[in-house]
């Protein structure tokens, strides 16, 4: 109920929210996604330490519009909407392993997990350098993240034969653990270019990272990050 709610209601705030001088920004952002294991209740160090081991980047990406509204020629407010995928991969070696018949086996695995996300942020974007046509600003903020899907893919891959074997399940709803809403923080650096009165595009570097727990595994809990690549494009709507 609260994921049908949340989203209307910051759509409301967005209509609000430009009743002023405002621009309306477009943008995707590729980027390398992955997680960190956290130390939590009666987990032991070395523990955390495997997790974090065993973890492989992956691939993510986040799309999204935001309605800028400006006060004054220095600072903006930013509030929108995004469509975020993460993927986490965790890679491990079995070596004369028992399986569920008592055979060895050697093996390796590979787990991949698929997380996707409605984002509503709110950023800050504060201009250090500005003339006419080059804007430098650092931005930063928070996000409200709504947990979509989520599955997880795992291979076994034989070390001998390198015959494999995949299968893919389906995550429970807020991802094994986690809250259903989730917050994460986001902090970057941009350059737009401006190309006429109406039309900016602009390139960010940005860091992004979740503030509540994701999922747990056992006793050990695990958070989002991604660093991003932004492409977008910036139309001056407002007089």
């Amino acid at each position: 109920m609260k994921k049908l709610l949340i989203l209307p209601l910051m759509l409301l705030a967005i209509g609000a929210f430009a009743q002023s001088k405002y621009s309306l920004s477009t943008y995707i952002t590729p980027g390398v996604s992955s997680s960190r294991a956290i130390y939590v209740e009666d987990a032991q160090q070395d523990e955390v330490n495997f997790a974090n081991n065993t973890q492989k980047n992956g691939f993510g990406y986040t799309a999204g519009v935001l309605i800028n509204k400006h006060v004054n020629h220095k600072v903006s407010w930013r509030l929108g909407v995004n469509y975020t995928s993460y993927k986490d991969k965790f890679e491990t070696t079995h070596i004369d392993a028992l399986n569920s018949n008592n055979e060895i086996e050697n093996y390796k695995l590979a787990t991949v997990y698929n997380y996707k996300y409605i984002d509503v942020p709110f950023y800050m974007n504060y201009s250090v350098y500005k003339n006419d046509h080059i804007d430098i600003a650092l931005t930063g903020g928070l996000e409200i993240n709504i947990p979509l899907t989520g599955k997880a893919t795992k291979t076994k891959t034989d070390l001998y034969t390198n015959a494999t074997q995949t299968s893919t399940f389906k995550l429970s709803n807020g991802f094994d653990g986690a809250d259903d809403l989730n917050m994460t923080y986001m902090a970057g650096i941009s350059v737009s270019k401006k190309v006429n009165d109406k039309l900016s595009l602009y390139t960010q570097l940005s860091y992004r990272e979740q503030l509540s727990n994701r999922y747990r595994v056992s006793h050990i809990t695990r958070v989002n990050l991604m660093y991003g690549l932004s492409i977008g494009a910036t139309f001056n709507i407002g007089k």
